[in-house]
């Protein structure tokens, strides 16, 4: 018997019937050719069994298959009603965290990506967000809730983390009488490092010599120029006596406490005059502020501090003065501090130039070096940013150095050391004066000076930008010529003058603005006929800074000089404590 060829390529497999099975009847020959006919019949009717299964079979293994995708597909919703309830949960909980509790949580810097067979991306960048700050002692966590926001990709980022701003504070020392080619001269430490963090530069003190803005190179006129940024023309300080100071010409304490009165204030003085007179604290007409830390008054103290000859006393209270300083700013940190030492300055009227002095200042380096380690641990430990300035108020004669309050080059030339790393074109190429340490500190702590009080400035900034200094101011007839020196190019010079000044008198001056020019023109000539006057106030606008100018007509100043000479002594004052 022989089979249809076709039928032996029929392979499959199923329960009770081996593929086995059907070759063995593919193949198999009967032995008795009588019953082929019927031995036919029967195998067809094996293969018919075997190749075609019954319509049973099918609708069994239809219904198998699917009772089997329904379980699959009941498993496969459980699992993501699982994971969608977990996921809920996680975001209550997120949400419950950043509303009720203070919980510190670490700042987030996540991406989340993913990668698929169609490249599309969804993003975050236009998201309309809510923030809010989770703060704790050490971390603030900034969170975005979303509200009706579109996706471009599937990158997800949270904005940059949020720098803490540092507090700012400003220190000034002033360490009595030490002129500059000494302070050069000597090989000092503390003081030497200070420098070599921030920058030194020699200054002056004295106003600007044979103008009416001259000023004695005496202790007092220099404390109030500092404080005042204006000479003694403006602040009316020309000796020690300290008589009748200008409290109009606000000082630098009184414009702080004016704009942020919650800013703390501190002094630390071997002279109490300096708060008492010079500032004025609790005087209603010098603005009656308050000193929140104030250590000054031993040298009154004639038990504890008993009087010396040669001012030993004064350097203990100069020792007791910088101990307080350190342990107060260490603890307290005011937000302005005047630290103020005498013994220098005594020294130096006692020996003149010699081995003591030099002493003396090794003596007031180490005492730098210790009120600089307190304002290294504030900047270490606290989110602080410090402007440290130290200054002297006048030079020394050339004769010995046992003198001062004249207008020589020595008793003129002073300095100014800091550790800003940022001072500016004025502080490097040229030589900078005592007033301009007041819009210095005003411009580090963001103070704002009343436009009254900015006019009549005689410093200038030594951070920052500025437009022009030096202004020369000459009168001809009617013709007035006036200069300046350009440090900006940038911006305008607005032109005011006024003819009156009221403002010594605590009134405003009536200042009339004349033209506007570039600042790059450096000069202009303004006829002043339509405005006659013995007097002229001149003001200089420029984009970042201002600077005035008074001129006279010669024989109305020789009246006001005349005038100036019978109610104020020049000669010369007794040196013996400043």
């Amino acid at each position: 018997m022989s089979i249809d060829p076709t039928s032996s390529l029929l392979s499959f497999e199923d329960k009770g019937k081996s593929y086995l099975q059907l070759k063995f009847c593919i193949f198999f020959r009967f032995k008795d050719k009588s019953n082929i006919k019927t031995n036919t019949d029967e195998l067809h009717s094996t293969i018919h069994a075997i190749i075609i299964p019954s319509r049973d079979y099918f609708t069994t293994n239809y219904e198998s298959k699917n009772v089997s995708s329904e379980k699959h597909t009941r498993k496969f919703l459980c699992v993501l009603l699982s994971l969608t309830t977990v996921f809920i949960a996680f975001l209550a909980l997120l949400f419950w965290i950043t509303y009720s509790t203070h919980i510190s949580i670490p700042d987030l810097d996540v991406q989340y990506t993913t990668t698929q067979s169609l490249s599309f991306t969804e993003t975050l960048s236009d998201v309309s967000t809510d923030i809010i700050q989770i703060q704790t002692s050490d971390i603030t966590l900034t969170t975005p809730l979303l509200n009706n926001y579109t996706t471009d990709n599937d990158t997800y980022q949270t904005t940059e983390p949020v720098k803490q701003e540092l507090v700012k504070k400003v220190l000034f020392i002033i360490a009595d009488g030490i002129p500059a080619d000494v302070i050069e001269n000597i090989s000092l430490v503390h003081m030497k490092y200070i420098q070599e963090i921030g920058a030194y530069t020699r200054a002056y003190v004295g106003g600007d010599k044979g103008t009416y803005t001259q000023t004695p190179t005496i202790s007092s006129p220099g404390y109030m120029s500092l404080l005042t940024g204006t000479w003694g023309n403006k602040h009316n300080i020309y000796d020690n006596y300290v008589k009748n100071p200008n409290y109009h010409y606000k000082n630098i304490f009184r414009l702080l406490k004016e704009q942020e009165p919650h800013k703390k204030i501190g002094i630390f003085s071997t002279w109490t005059m300096n708060r008492v007179k010079l500032i004025g604290e609790g005087l209603v007409e010098a603005g009656n502020i308050t000193f929140d830390y104030k250590f000054d008054g031993y040298e009154l103290d004639r038990l504890t501090y008993p009087r010396d000859k040669r001012a030993r006393h004064i350097h203990d209270i100069d020792q007791r003065v910088t101990n307080e300083t350190v342990a107060c700013i260490r603890k307290d940190a005011p937000d302005l501090s005047w630290v103020y030492l005498e013994y220098t300055d005594d020294i130096g009227h006692f020996y003149g130039d010699s081995e003591q002095f030099t002493q003396s200042i090794l003596s007031l380096d180490d005492q730098m070096g210790r009120i600089w380690e307190a304002i290294e641990y504030r900047m270490k430990h606290f989110q602080e940013d410090w402007l440290v300035l130290i200054t002297t108020d006048h030079g020394r004669d050339s004769k010995d150095g046992k003198h001062h309050s004249g207008q020589s080059f020595r008793e003129r030339t002073t300095w100014i050391m800091t550790n800003n790393q940022q001072m500016n074109r004025y502080f490097h190429d040229y030589q900078p004066a005592i007033v301009d340490l007041l819009p210095t500190i005003v411009r580090f702590l963001n103070l704002t000076i009343p436009m009254e009080s900015e006019r009549e400035l005689d410093g200038i900034p030594l951070i920052g930008n500025v437009s022009l200094i030096r202004p020369l101011v000459h009168l001809n007839g009617n013709k007035l010529n006036i200069s300046w020196t350009m440090l900006n190019n940038l911006g305008n010079v607005t032109v005011w003058f006024s003819m009156n000044n009221l403002f010594k008198k605590g009134l405003m001056d009536n200042y009339t603005m004349i033209t506007t020019i570039p600042v790059t023109k450096q000069m202009i000539v303004i006829d002043v006929g339509k405005y006659p006057s013995q007097f002229y106030k001149i003001v200089l606008e420029g984009q970042y800074n201002s600077v005035n100018k008074w001129i006279y007509r010669p024989w109305y100043r020789n009246s006001i000089q005349e005038m100036k000479n019978s109610t104020i002594s020049f000669n010369k004052i007794s040196q013996t404590n400043f």
